[in-house]
């Protein structure tokens, strides 16, 4: 019995011998791990915010270089306007110059077109104005007076009336110009000259344009709204798909050969309330619905036939 006792008492200290041992070991691995988890979580946490600083360093970097861009772009735009007005008011202010001598005028219209090609809108409008103040480029002034903008990029530039400003071009002189998305609001036209002008899908509100000339010009999708229309003149324009949307005073508007194709403007602004009695001149036009027109009382449907 004695015997057994001394066997049992030998196993139960081999187990807390092995136990005791076993949990300094466990002990140190924990240790080891926790130990070099703190020496690496520096490291990564360093790592993320090198990496997020580097991002955010190069964004704002990113953001001022376009800024600086930017900046530099409308300066060299203000430094091209600037020096093309000083160029124009030095010559127009020389003893020697002379607006009739197409000699003296040609170094402006160089002048003029290069730097339109070079400006945004707002200086390109800025030009015109100017231009226009100086009698450059008006209709009211002798031929040999006007300066010739052929080919002059004007598009998508905005004139308008404002609070402070009042858009006045009446009897501008700008004939074969490159305008398209051109803009005109509030503005007073009378007698302006837009002759052979490429300016599809410009926009025209509430302008009066009386005595105007659009002949032959591509007026393609413009907005013609709420404008005034006395002896205006379209003959031979194309005005495909125009919209004359509150246009109702059409007095002795020229049609003659026009393309009114899609355009939006009813027989009543163009041929008046009684057929025949309108004021307007709609002489070998094609109309809205395709059908042409040799005289106010006679069509062409599409089909040939002849309708009285």
């Amino acid at each position: 019995m004695q015997i057994h006792d001394n066997q049992t008492n030998a196993v139960a200290k081999d187990v807390v011998s092995t136990f005791t041992a076993a949990k300094p070991s466990k002990l140190v691995r924990c240790t080891v791990w926790v130990n070099l988890i703190l020496a690496v979580v520096p490291s990564i946490v360093f790592g993320v915010f090198t990496v997020v600083f580097t991002l955010k360093q190069n964004e704002f970097g990113a953001v001022a270089h376009e800024q600086e861009q930017h900046q530099a772009s409308e300066q060299r735009k203000q430094s091209i306007f600037d020096n093309c007005v000083d160029v124009i008011s030095e010559m127009l202010l020389s003893s020697n110059f002379n607006r009739s001598n197409i000699d003296h005028l040609q170094p402006i219209q160089v002048k003029v077109i290069t730097a339109l090609q070079r400006l945004d809108p707002p200086h390109k409008r800025d030009v015109i104005f100017y231009l226009y103040v100086n009698k450059l480029i008006r209709n009211d002034f002798p031929p040999e007076f006007r300066l010739d903008l052929s080919g002059a990029d004007l598009n998508g530039v905005e004139f308008g009336t404002s609070s402070k400003t009042r858009c006045v071009l009446n009897d501008v002189y700008l004939p074969r110009i490159l305008a398209s998305n051109i803009l005109f609001s509030g503005c007073e036209l009378d007698r302006s000259n837009f002759e052979e002008s490429v300016m599809d899908r410009s926009q025209f509100y509430n302008c009066s344009l009386g005595f105007s000339k659009f002949q032959n010009a591509n007026l393609e999708k413009t907005i013609f709204h709420g404008n005034m229309y006395w002896k205006t003149d379209f003959s031979g324009s194309s005005l495909i798909q125009a919209s004359f949307t509150n246009s109702n005073w059409l007095y002795f508007v020229n049609f003659t050969n026009a393309d009114l194709f899609g355009s939006d403007i009813t027989e009543y602004n163009l041929m008046g309330q009684i057929p025949g009695s309108t004021t307007n001149i709609v002489l070998n036009s094609r109309l809205p619905n395709g059908s042409l027109i040799l005289h106010s009382t006679q069509v062409i449907q599409d089909g040939g036939a002849e309708v009285e």
